[in-house]
This record gives structure tokens, C-alpha cells and sequence, in this order.
């Protein structure tokens, strides 16, 4: 964990959570992208360590950030990053 998150995490446990969920999102995208997904488990225990909070904490950013119009998604017990809409324009 960073120094600033840490610091944050024994000062103003408010603004730590809202760091923390978007240093989350960032860190499981890095492992996804690295890998092409990412086994639940595995990104359980891993962001559960680099942000040092608890496994249940992680479990609920993954419950958040897999709901049906977030970043991830989360297949046969697997995360990936959730493809993301075409823009494509109605044909005339």
C-alpha cells in the first residue's frame, strides 16, 4: 500500500475507502490486462494484500464493481474487464 493510503487509513477511514475503491479498480485492471482475466480467488487475496484490508472488504468492491453496468464482470468464476458498448449509430 502506498504511503498517502496508509496514512489515510489512520487518519480519515472516509476518504481511505473512496481512495482505496479507485486504487482497487486500477490495481485489478492492471492484473486483468496482464493476464486476460483474473480467477475471483486470486484477485480476493491479491488486492486484499496490496491495499492490507481484509478479504471480506475486497469481496464487496467485487460485488460492487461486477454490477451490471460497472467496470468488470465475473464469469465461471473468473474477473475480466467488461467489454464496453460499441457506439455504433442507428442505420437510416
Amino acid at each position: 500500500m502506498d504511503k498517502k493510503l496508509h496514512n489515510l487509513k489512520s487518519t480519515d477511514l472516509i476518504s481511505f475507502n473512496t481512495e482505496a475503491d479507485q486504487v482497487f479498480i486500477a490495481m485489478l485492471t492492471k492484473l486483468i490486462e496482464h493476464g486476460g482475466g483474473i480467477s475471483y480467488s486470486s484477485a480476493v487475496r491479491e488486492c486484499a494484500f496490496e491495499l492490507d484490508v481484509s478479504t471480506e472488504t475486497i469481496k464487496r468492491y467485487l460485488t460492487k464493481h461486477t454490477a451490471s453496468r460497472a467496470e468488470f464482470v465475473l464469469e465461471k468464476g473468473f474477473v475480466f474487464l467488461r467489454p464496453k458498448p460499441s457506439s455504433s449509430k442507428p442505420s437510416s
